[in-house]
């Protein structure tokens, strides 16, 4: 009998710190369930923040893309209207240059035209 006596003591011990370390355990896991529902809440937070920043930027990109394309298109016709009146001036340059040509060639020749009636009085009047 004493060592059924001594069986049930032990079982007894056994099972008190069965139920001691069974409560420890369930305090542990409460304790890191806790701990990891905050986490999981501090990183959902982040993500909502992450995905507002991300759609924010997409946002601007957009905008400032679109500011761009209209900013390109309006360089597009200024270069379009300079190289027209790149192409004019030129034009007008070569006609400039053509009639002050024609100019100095006409000069020249009334030039000789009014001194030889001088030459010929020159002439005369050395002779």
């Amino acid at each position: 009998m004493k060592y059924i006596s001594l069986g049930i003591a032990a079982f007894v011990s056994l099972s008190i710190v069965l139920l001691l370390w069974s409560v420890s355990l369930k305090k542990q896991v409460a304790l890191r369930t806790s701990s990891l529902e905050k986490e999981i809440k501090i990183r959902k937070k982040a993500e909502a923040e992450l995905k507002k920043a991300h759609n924010e930027l997409e946002d601007r990109v957009r905008k400032r893309t679109s500011e761009l394309i209209e900013i390109n298109k309006r360089l597009a016709i200024e270069i379009n209207e300079r190289n027209q009146a790149e192409t004019q001036l030129k034009a007008v340059l070569d006609d400039l240059e053509k009639t002050n040509t024609e100019l100095k060639d006409f000069a020249y020749i009334v030039s000789h035209d009014l001194k030889a009636p001088l030459r010929a009085t020159l002439q005369y009047n050395s002779s």
